[in-house]
């Protein structure tokens, strides 16, 4: 369940002009089918057998029919291994990177326009989007490198783990400042 396989038509004689197949699932509940391109997209919704019905748009009599049985996805195994190393990968590998990004920006933005903005919202604003283009211009750098595909849900990663440490590294400083304060305070209070 949930996963999902992509099924094209290979035809003949090779100066076929109409290329494009129809999908067409016994029960959609079990397996949904939808049509991209010349391709068919076939997704496991549920456990149960659907037939998948595949034909020219051009011929519907040239078809094929396949028998598919879904069954529930079981702990981390041969099979969905690849599932649970490409979540680790994204969770950790993907929230963990922009996290670390998040930090050393934005100190080296404090560092840099602190002189220049006195307002500290305005360097929050500038890191964060400057975390935000970042996550997405990646993202669509991937879409043209082969065997790599850059997704929407890899931007919404990169951007959580962005944020979530754009936050904690705001809390870090303003805790600092406090200290800081605190301490100035505590000396002018000596010195009188």
């Amino acid at each position: 369940m949930g996963d999902t396989i992509y099924i094209s038509a290979i035809f003949s004689p090779d100066n076929t002009t109409n290329l494009y197949i129809d999908v067409i699932s016994s029960d959609a509940a079990v397996l949904a089918a939808q049509i991209e391109g010349r391709t068919g997209k076939i997704t496991a919704k549920k456990e149960g057998t659907a037939t998948i019905t595949v034909s020219s748009t051009a011929n519907p009599e040239l078809s094929e029919t396949l028998v598919f049985e879904v069954m529930p996805k079981k702990a981390i195994d041969g099979e969905n291994y690849v599932d649970f190393a490409s979540f680790i990968r994204k969770s950790i590998g993907h929230f963990l990177l922009f996290g670390v990004s998040a930090i050393f920006t934005t100190w080296a933005f404090y560092l840099m326009l602190n002189k220049v903005f006195k307002k500290k919202w305005f360097i929050v604003l500038v890191s964060g989007l400057f975390g935000i283009t970042v996550a997405s211009v990646t993202e669509l750098i991937q879409l043209f490198i082969p065997l790599r595909s850059g997704t929407w849900i890899d931007v919404g990663i990169n951007i959580l783990g962005y944020a979530v440490f754009l936050a904690l590294t705001i809390l870090f400083g303003f805790l600092i400042l406090k200290r800081r304060q605190k301490a100035g305070t505590n000396k002018k209070s000596a010195e009188r």
